[in-house]
């Protein structure tokens, strides 16, 4: 929470800036800065002293401009978030049908089977690390000990699927299966999405190739952009809005004072 407690206090900082001038009396006044300007608050938290001029003036913010903490806060949350996990996601749009289910999770299990020293079957009651119990409609499997994350499960539930692998070792194996995937149905059927772009998914490309000895395809639809970069956009948005409203009170603070 400290970090959110820190993205707070400069969205309001912000926002208390961008309106900290505003006509009173034919006069502008900037509200920032009190220890190095000419003004100094009184008791009354609505009233500050101008010693040039001997004379309080009441001072009120405008309120409705604070309808931008809140939007700063949710692209700054969405920034946090994005990077809190490496996950890949898949979603089913049609049930498969069971011929086609059977025939990707057996090409799923030869990837299995390749690299099953680093996997275990984490559902199954006493399983030991290394060897797993491989289902000919099913896929389950995690890493093991401090390098497991959570568990790849395939086909999962009907619609919207995720695995987080925390960039893990048995990464590869989760981005290898959803590869055979892709093979097995088309983006109308099953959508597959990641964190990462396609260069992330080098290790789990080159085990694919090294099992069917076939190149790998790119298993994003053409409009796919990695939600890494939706969050580095969303965190660049933030930036320009502070930059842009740091910019306007100092250029309105040179001016009045």
């Amino acid at each position: 929470m400290s970090v959110l407690n820190r993205v707070y206090r400069l969205c309001l900082s912000v926002v208390d800036l961008s309106v900290s001038a505003r006509p009173i009396n034919g006069v502008e006044l900037a509200l920032v800065s009190i220890q190095n300007s000419q003004m100094k608050p009184v008791k009354d938290h609505g009233l500050f002293c101008d010693k040039a001029f001997g004379q309080s003036l009441s001072i009120k913010k405008k309120p409705r401009v604070r309808f931008l903490i809140p939007a700063i806060l949710i692209f700054a949350i969405s920034c946090l978030q994005t990077f809190a996990g490496y996950t890949h996601y898949f979603t089913w749009h049609e049930k498969p049908k069971d011929a086609e289910l059977k025939a990707c999770v057996g090409e799923m299990n030869l990837l299995i089977e390749v690299r099953k020293s680093m996997l275990v079957s984490p559902d199954v009651e006493g399983a030991v690390p290394g060897s797993l119990k491989l289902e000919t409609m099913h896929v389950d499997f995690n890493g093991i000990g401090d390098d497991a994350h959570e568990p790849f499960v395939f086909p999962g539930t009907d619609g919207f699927n995720f695995c987080k692998t925390a960039y893990k070792p048995y990464d590869e194996v989760v981005t290898a299966c959803l590869l055979v995937a892709r093979d097995h149905f088309p983006p109308s059927v099953l959508s597959i999405s990641s964190d990462g772009s396609w260069e992330d998914w080098t290790n789990g490309a080159t085990l694919y190739n090294s099992v069917f000895h076939r190149p790998a395809r790119i298993p994003f639809t053409s409009d796919y952009i990695p939600d890494s970069r939706r969050g580095l956009a969303a965190f660049l948005f933030v930036l320009v809005v502070v930059i842009a409203a740091a910019w306007f009170w100092w250029k309105r603070r040179g001016q009045r004072f």
